[in-house]
């Protein structure tokens, strides 16, 4: 069996999390992990699993013996490895997971010789090894002085993060454009219902002028934004959420590892995760999560 990795982060470390979950299920089985893709695949930072997680990562690679890079591209999925060189393999067959809530075929089927192209995006795929994902997916100790200080706020306040996902995200229909809905304000407005105290907001986005204009704070309000991690440090800012009292994410499965890892597990969720009422995953989210419609 070939799993396909590619995507940004959040993307990956649901693909690792579904390998994970198939070598336990099949110990005796060759799972390899095929980086065609994200070799060419340029919108985010590349492939970021070992540079993040180090040595907790063990995948066992395709190389140019186990297949041909033989593939076409059909919007996010790509198909079609016509020849897999796998010993005693037959022909291959390619199977793509829609991404439309959680399929049982793919915990309960196995074949050596399918190359897996998809998401995963539920934790049924995976709650069977939920702890030991968590503790693969452990960051390594912040050392920058500022992300330092900024973690230690963050532990030191009652603290609630939001993530806002603009930029790229504006340019696909399919993704509900949540910076230019209601879902935020509901959000803010519900924590601040819930909370007597003061509250500091930390704030992560690819927009932060849009979230200083937008976003309903008070004057009296504690606001952070952080502004600091990008490119191959944007990580930082999942790791920094993940440590927020509360966190308010988005559509995003950056967002989603955040929420997941989060020590708390305190978090808010937009109830509709597509634009497209074609599309929909009603299993994307843990059941104790807070979901907010809009």
């Amino acid at each position: 069996m070939i799993i396909a990795i590619s995507g940004g982060l959040g993307n990956q470390m649901f693909q690792y999390a579904y390998m994970i979950s198939q070598k336990k299920r099949h110990p005796e089985c060759n799972i390899y992990g095929d980086l065609s893709i994200i070799q060419d695949y340029h919108t985010h930072n590349g492939f970021e699993l070992e540079r993040v997680f180090s040595d907790k990562i063990h995948i066992e690679y395709c190389n140019e013996q186990i297949h041909e890079k033989l593939r076409t591209k059909k919007t996010f999925v790509y198909r079609a490895l016509r020849k897999i060189g796998l010993k005693n393999a037959g022909k291959p067959k390619s199977v793509q997971d829609k991404a439309n809530g959680f399929d049982p075929y793919f915990t309960s089927a196995f074949d050596e010789n399918e190359y897996l192209t998809g998401w995963w995006q539920s934790p049924k795929y995976f709650c069977d090894v939920e702890k030991e994902i968590k503790n693969t997916f452990k960051f390594p100790v912040l050392e920058d002085k500022r992300n330092v200080q900024n973690m230690d706020m963050i532990k030191h306040t009652n603290s609630v993060g939001i993530h806002v996902r603009r930029g790229d995200y504006l340019k696909y229909s399919e993704y509900m454009n949540l910076g230019e809905s209601q879902y935020y304000n509901k959000a803010i407005e519900h924590i601040k219902s819930q909370e007597k105290g003061k509250i500091t907001w930390f704030v992560f986005s690819n927009d932060i002028e849009w979230c200083k204009q937008n976003l309903p704070f008070d004057d009296c309000d504690s606001c952070v934004y952080i502004t600091n991690n990008t490119g191959i440090d944007s990580y930082k800012d999942m790791q920094l959420m993940a440590s927020c009292k509360k966190l308010i994410i988005a559509n995003s499965s950056f967002s989603w590892w955040a929420g997941y890892l989060n020590e708390y597990g305190k978090i808010i969720a937009p109830e509709k995760y597509f634009t497209d009422n074609q599309r929909f995953n009603n299993d994307i989210y843990p059941e104790n999560w807070e979901r907010i419609s809009v």
